[in-house]
């Protein structure tokens, strides 16, 4: 809850220590009748210090210490040492596209009608097909 502020008022009850909430802490009013009268005053003057504490220096929940080591971090540089290959690879990455894209005279192509994907396209290359273009892994 973040408070707007504390303060001491006179209610029905009488002397009432009176905290506000923020909005968006849900905007809340909350009184409450605090006896002796010495206890009221002692209470409030602790809560507005530790309101004008928490306003100059917020606490967000993480606290992190600096250090002013200038010495640069060690880097092992065996991460790979314990590794094992559990399986070769089944294909390469299809550069397809790459060579198409690639081929000089790329010019705009009339867009032609494409029924496996249901809308229009640039027309394809010769040597090329929809399929083998948007293949990831060649099959």
């Amino acid at each position: 809850m973040i408070l707007v502020g504390v303060s001491i008022r006179d209610s029905k009850f009488g002397t009432a220590l009176v905290v506000v909430s923020t909005e968006i802490s849900g905007g809340y009013i909350l009184g409450f009748k605090v006896d002796p009268e010495e206890t009221l005053k002692k209470l409030y003057k602790e809560l507005t210090s530790l309101q004008i504490i928490y306003t100059n220096k917020p606490i967000f929940g993480v606290e992190y210490k600096w250090c002013s080591n200038n010495s640069t971090p060690e880097y092992n540089n065996n991460l790979f040492e314990d590794y094992n290959v559990i399986e070769e690879p089944k294909g390469e990455m299809s550069n397809t596209i790459a060579t198409y894209l690639a081929d000089e005279g790329h010019k705009d192509r009339r867009p032609v009608y494409s029924t496996k994907l249901g809308l229009a396209v640039e027309s394809i290359k010769d040597g090329y097909t929809l399929q083998k273009l948007w293949e990831v892994i060649p099959s």
